[in-house]
């Protein structure tokens, strides 16, 4: 019950909202649809029941976190809890001697061009293009996460996205949603999924990665990633849809600060909602995909920010049949 819903997250939770109304406003704040969640009584939903919910649904549970911060800032349960990654299955691994990498305003894309290396840019421009941000329809709107185009038209998001072939059928793939410099939208181009074709998850692994119809890799291209490598205090570049939102690329933000398995350990400027979003070197090589995150505590790391879980894409290794590997 629950998995993702750390023993510290719920005893916190628990603790904070006793009454039925404050139950349903956690829920509603954090835009959470009771309405298709059974009561377990007849006074109403409980928290058991809006935290089982938070943990169908993608992106849930950072929302759930927030909204509970938001009213309760200074509860050091929840503070702590907070800084827990969500879903995170890897002890915490942050040597002495790894901190963020120095931070420029000028190293920071958000939509349109930044100064920097014009050839660095404009391969991160390209690799940018084929991060797209996948939508699926829930009962009341949509969940969104971001994810990567790969070649032969297949995408990769977390199977805590997508879990199942009938959920792909209605979602859909949107590329080029992002913001100008003059913050008019560039104008979104979507595609569906076909999970006919293909559609391949892995539970150990937290990856689901689906085929797309109409051919969306002539356009946007594709991201390499099987000789992509990624080692402890390598300072890396995040791209992707943060809680639902236009196309973010933050170059050299990010550090890897330990290995393990097929696990990333990063510490971020952002965001906490990340699932999906995209991780590359120095070489703009996909070397992982965001999964979990959570606050820093107050003064770790010489900075505030975010230390998050990724998936290393060579999990991807097992996942996706050989011959369709570029």
């Amino acid at each position: 019950m629950y998995q993702a819903v750390s023993t510290q997250l719920r005893d916190a939770l628990h603790e904070l909202y006793r009454d039925r109304a404050a139950i349903r406003g956690l829920a509603m704040a954090a835009g959470i649809d009771l309405g298709r969640a059974p009561a377990t009584s007849n006074a109403g939903h409980s928290l058991d029941d809006v935290l089982r919910e938070a943990d169908r649904e993608p992106m849930a549970l950072p929302r759930l976190v927030r909204a509970a911060l938001g009213g309760h800032s200074d509860h050091p349960g929840l503070q702590a809890a907070a800084q827990q990654p969500l879903r995170s299955e890897t002890p915490w691994e942050c040597p002495d001697e790894v901190r963020f990498p120095v931070m420029s305003p000028a190293v920071t894309d958000v939509g349109g061009a930044s100064a920097g290396d014009p050839s660095s840019i404009s391969i991160g421009r390209l690799r940018a293009a084929a991060v797209g941000l996948i939508e699926i329809p829930m009962a009341r709107g949509w969940a969104s996460a971001s994810g990567v185009l790969l070649a032969n038209d297949l995408f990769v998001t977390h199977r805590h996205v997508l879990r199942m072939a009938n959920k792909a059928i209605r979602a859909r793939v949107v590329f080029n949603y992002e913001a100008g410099e003059t913050g008019a939208l560039a104008g979104e181009v979507a595609y569906r999924c076909d999970p006919d074709r293909l559609f391949l998850t892995s539970e150990s692994a937290d990856l689901t990665v689906i085929a797309l119809a109409g051919e969306p890799t002539l356009r946007w291209g594709s991201i390499p990633w099987r000789d992509a490598e990624a080692h402890v205090g390598d300072v890396l570049s995040w791209v992707g849809h943060p809680d639902g939102q236009t196309r973010t690329i933050s170059r050299w933000r990010s550090v890897v600060t330990g290995m393990r398995d097929d696990r990333l350990h990063v510490l971020t400027t952002g965001p906490l909602a990340a699932s999906g979003i995209a991780l590359f070197n120095s070489g703009w090589q996909l070397v992982g995909l965001l999964r979990s995150g959570a606050l820093l505590p107050s003064g770790a790391a010489d900075a505030p920010g975010y230390r998050n879980e990724a998936v290393s894409v060579r999990a991807l290794a097992g996942l996706i049949p050989e011959a369709l590997q570029q």
